[in-house]
């Protein structure tokens, strides 16, 4: 959170200004409450030459306050005022908006006059100099036009709702949630009609925060909205009746809520919605799947971008569970790039994507460790960014996604189980899927080498090795039973003696009845033999297996496709003067077409894309662009 973030809210909620230059001191600026014109804020900003950064800080007057007891780092004591009504505000990454914004309400509040000490103001009116008498003009109020007496009027209901706030001076986050949580219960089936077109802008809406037009036109949309009658609203008023059904607010089940985001997002977000709105509604219908124990195929079609990060590691850590295809769709996902298309499996086929992911499986101990980083559980805050007041009476559960990622709620506390994505070295990953292929394109004598790189020369040793083990994985496998050998040799024999005549025997031809040869077998070194006569067998094989694999394959084709077709113009120009507009015009080609359709061609060469296409013109990715101009020449 920045200063400009608070200023702003002041400036929206309240009408308070901030007044720069305070007291002559640049960085230095203040605000003022408008009504009783107490001091209430005092902003500092000052640009820190050792960082490059510039610090800012508050002070904020939010009467006699424990700071320490909301326990967060940024709120501390005050910079520069003095005296115990005073609080001091960190501004950095980590200070809480929703809360900085609570602080400044009860500034707000704790310095405004009260009722009884309010006075109207005392205008003095100087006579003039020649002691004129002026008479008092009639003024014809028949003409003024009269309000509209529905707007104005505050019903019952809302007043009764009001009163149900309950101030609190710590822990506000929960308090602010508790209270919109009890408001909302309260006003679920109430009604009204009184339409007004309202202009409001607040972080973290709630019914508190809304004076009474703004009340009564928020719940007379509401109303219509039920009804189906869709009609635009200012976004934090949006704001308010997503946050109700994330409470369960209007709703009879989880279920139910769901259906009603889902019904919101594609009848209201898709014609009226902002892109903030956007941006947390699908993460918000995630997390709201997860605590409510929701099917994991529900909370699935959901998934953030980010997921996919999870889903890769998920796969590449049980590789035994996932097939070849699997693995390699999960590489692609986590580096951005299709595998499929490298000439090892378009050439190779199954046995291409065999030993692609077979690598992988080999190494992925490796790559967790070093690129993927180590797993830990942390806390997790659900719903993040939206008011939500969570259910402490919830059973425990735990909610698997991934066997990498595992969401656990014990009495109240929720907490994940993951590897962190800041520790994610894609870079890295990348590096080494390319040093597989380039590896893989050797081995396989197929497709184009591709460029090495510095980068790729730390994987090199470790992917020759899962390599060779997979080659010796490959071989065929011959198996010598020992122990029939014996029962092989009394087999011949009493072939053998069957086939004698009686002239064999009288003429002296040695024999060896069945018995004779069993016991020779017992004393001789049978297993002597056996491995000797297996071991020539096997040096043949191996012998015939290094004869297959040392023929000279056909030397790979490094050539650029044909120079006279289309996409080559099209590049040639990109080198030339970065415009193709004409050569796509004059062609009559869609330029994202085209540009797919020159990636296709190159891939061989780069193992990547070329060119990029924002749908209306094509550019040449930066770091091919001197190795395209060698290709072409």
């Amino acid at each position: 959170m920045e200063l400009a973030d608070l200023t702003a809210y002041a400036k929206s909620k309240y009408d308070i200004p901030e007044e720069l230059n305070w007291i002559g001191f640049a960085g230095l600026s203040a605000m003022h409450h408008p009504v009783s014109k107490k001091l209430i804020a005092v902003l500092m900003r000052q640009w820190d030459t050792e960082s490059g950064t510039e610090i800012q800080k508050c002070d904020l007057r939010c009467g006699r306050m424990d700071y320490r007891r909301l326990r967060h780092p940024y709120v501390t004591e005050p910079t520069r005022e003095k005296g115990g009504d005073w609080i001091g505000i960190d501004f950095t990454q980590q200070t809480d908006p929703k809360l900085v914004m609570s602080l400044f309400d009860i500034a707000y509040n704790i310095n405004s006059p009260s009722i009884a000490t309010t006075h109207a103001p005392i205008v003095e009116v100087q006579q003039p100099d020649n002691q004129k008498v002026y008479t008092d003009t009639p003024i014809n109020f028949a003409n003024r036009p009269k309000p509209s007496k529905s707007l104005y009027v505050t019903p019952d209901k809302i007043t009764e709702m009001k009163r149900l706030y309950e101030y609190s001076m710590y822990n506000l986050d929960e308090a602010r949630s508790k209270n919109f949580y009890r408001q909302g219960k309260f006003m679920e089936d109430f009604e009204d009609d009184a339409p007004a077109t309202v202009f409001c802008s607040y972080y973290y809406p709630t019914y508190h925060d809304l004076n009474i037009l703004e009340l009564r036109a928020y719940f007379t949309w509401r109303t219509q909205l039920r009804r189906g009658n869709i009609q635009p609203i200012a976004p934090s008023l949006a704001y308010i009746y997503i946050y109700e059904l994330l409470n369960g607010i209007g709703t009879t089940s989880a279920e139910d809520a769901l259906a009603k985001l889902q019904s919101f997002e594609a009848n209201y977000l898709e014609r009226f919605g902002n892109g903030n709105i956007k941006n947390n509604y699908r993460r918000w219908m995630f997390d709201f799947a997860i605590i409510n124990n929701l099917p994991k195929t529900t909370a699935l079609q959901y998934a953030p971008d980010e997921l996919k990060f999870e889903q890769a590691i998920g796969t590449m850590h049980d590789q035994e569970a996932h097939t070849d295809d699997e693995i390699l769709a999960a590489l692609g996902a986590a580096v951005k790039k299709d595998f499929f298309k490298s000439p090892v499996i378009k050439k190779q086929g199954d046995k291409g994507k065999k030993y692609f992911a077979g690598v992988c499986r080999i190494l992925k101990d490796e790559l967790a460790n070093t690129i993927f980083g180590a797993q830990k559980i942390v806390g997790w805050k659900p719903l993040n960014n939206a008011i939500y007041h969570p259910d402490k009476n919830k059973p425990d559960f735990d909610y698997e996604i991934f066997p990498t990622l595992k969401y656990k709620h014990r009495s109240g506390v929720w907490q994940v189980q993951h590897y962190d994505y800041n520790y994610y070295n894609q870079l890295m990953l990348k590096n080494f899927v390319s040093a597989v292929d380039l590896k893989l394109r050797q081995h396989f004598h197929t497709g184009s080498p591709l460029k090495e790189s510095e980068a790729y020369r730390q994987f090199y040793p470790s992917i020759d090795r899962a390599i060779h083990q997979l080659d010796e994985e490959s071989k065929p496998k011959i198996t010598v039973n020992l122990q029939s050998l014996s029962q092989i040799r009394e087999d011949s024999a009493t072939t053998r003696d069957s086939l004698l005549t009686d002239e064999d025997r009288d003429n002296g031809i040695a024999t060896a009845t069945v018995e004779t040869l069993r016991a020779t077998s017992q004393n001789q070194n049978t297993n002597t033999f056996v491995e000797n006569n297996a071991g020539n067998i096997v040096e043949s094989v191996a012998n015939e297996t290094l004869h297959a694999t040392s023929l000279q394959p056909t030397a790979p084709n490094t050539a650029a496709p044909h120079n006279d077709s289309i996409e080559i113009q099209i590049l040639h120009a990109l080198l030339a003067d970065g415009d193709a507009s004409a050569i796509i015009k004059a062609n009559h080609l869609m330029p994202s077409i085209a540009a797919e359709k020159i990636n296709e061609m190159f891939y061989d060469q780069f193992a990547d894309n070329i060119v990029d296409c924002d749908g209306a013109k094509i550019t040449i990715i930066e770091d091919y662009k001197e190795d395209v101009e060698v290709l072409l020449k």
